[in-house]
């Protein structure tokens, strides 16, 4: 009988090939040895476990089906894939991330919440001292390896009641929304990213005409489009901008979607990439609701999606909202607790095996997860054991 094993073999180095033991290395196809080792890809992938005993699928990023093919008698090997969102910006299966940031270092009572465009950098509104302040992530987009960056620009001068905090794509220009004036203020940033260069523009717009409680805005990533969201009428207000990401040239463009019927206090507002889903969080119901657009970035379209996602457990004043850049993860900062929290919004590519499969997987992953599933066999591939199912 030929017998072929493979034992915790991990791609810790991030290199996209395989740690073998006993000084084993890939370079290229198969190394030297007994262990061997081959790159799969596509939707629907063929494991030749007669040529090969370490599959690498590298991130899969939709469904995928695998099937066994020339197996041999008595065999074991392993299949290996990062798990990628086929989905992002969603709702339907969102869970907490465990992973969160306190802010009470720099300010007791902290309103907004935003990122630069590569999630290395962190921005948090403070609403006690008005300043904006920044933050260094070691990793991208976890804001538990966040560490404050000695960096922050006081917009006091402007208004003293901060409520929100938005940039431009390129992160050279800052818009603040101030609540004493109900009035959206512009920053020149000489060095982008960094809030300690941010001066004031002199350009501003007022949104009071649209509701005298504003909390939150959001822009569109071109810069031509403006959000505001207001705790007085429950509207999301938007705006047409006649020269990008000047916010002096902002006008009202008739354009309101009302969301008092999921929540009657909103703060804040976010939305997708595209502009195909537009999400609200208040403090009501300590719940983010979802929304869709049937016109991209036309706020009147939006109907609600019965998607939610309750974030009470976390704090009881959920007063920002931001998500990574491909919608994988969303981020809340919580007055009460003075911290930003992080959560799962994705739907993750799943993996299908083939009936023989007695026990096919059943862990449960997030994006970016990297997932080993080790297989036996002893009759040829007739009924197949998955033996070890693990998040690397």
């Amino acid at each position: 009988m030929s017998n072929i094993r493979v034992n915790a073999i991990t791609d810790e180095a991030g290199t996209g090939a395989p740690d073998f033991p006993n000084g084993y290395t890939v370079a290229g196809a198969a190394p030297a040895g007994p262990f061997s080792y081959a790159a799969v890809s596509g939707a629907t992938q063929a494991l030749d476990v007669g040529a090969h005993n370490f599959f690498d699928a590298d991130t899969l990023t939709a469904d995928t089906t695998i099937s066994f093919t020339n197996v041999p008698t008595e065999a074991q090997w392993t299949y290996t894939a990062k798990a990628g969102a086929s989905e992002g910006y969603t709702l339907t299966s969102a869970t907490y991330a465990s992973l969160s940031k306190n802010v009470i270092s720099q300010d007791s009572s902290p309103y907004d919440v935003a990122f630069s465009s590569d999630g290395t950098k962190m921005f948090v509104a403070g609403r006690v001292n008005n300043t904006v302040y920044q933050y260094t992530l070691s990793t991208a987009w976890d804001v538990s390896t966040a560490t404050y960056a000695s960096l922050s620009k006081s917009v006091a001068a402007q208004d003293s009641g901060l409520a929100s905090v938005a940039f431009s794509s390129d992160g050279t220009k800052m818009f603040v929304l101030g609540t004493q004036l109900n009035t959206v203020y512009q920053y020149t940033l000489s060095t982008a990213w960094n809030v300690s260069t941010a001066t004031y523009a002199s350009l501003s717009k007022s949104v009071a005409a649209q509701d005298s409680y504003s909390s939150g805005i959001a822009f569109s990533p071109d810069g031509t489009k403006m959000f505001m969201v207001g705790r007085f009428n429950q509207n999301v207000s938007q705006y047409t901008l006649s020269t990008a990401w000047n916010v002096s040239t902002a006008t009202y463009a008739s354009l309101s979607k009302n969301v008092i019927s999921q929540e009657t206090d909103p703060f804040a507002v976010a939305f997708s990439s595209d502009g195909t889903k537009m999400f609200v969080v208040g403090r009501t119901s300590d719940t983010v609701y979802q929304y869709t657009l049937g016109t991209a970035w036309n706020v009147s379209t939006a109907t609600y999606a019965s998607l939610s996602k309750s974030v009470a457990a976390q704090g009881g004043s959920p007063f920002g909202l931001a998500f990574s850049s491909d919608g994988t993860k969303m981020f809340v900062v919580d007055g009460v607790n003075t911290s930003v929290y992080q959560y799962n919004t994705a739907i993750v590519a799943t993996l299908t095996t083939p009936a023989s499969v007695q026990n096919p997987p059943s862990e449960v992953y997030y994006a970016d997860s990297q997932v080993a599933y080790t297989f036996f066999t002893a009759d040829a591939g007739t009924t197949v054991k998955l033996i070890n199912e693990q998040v690397l």
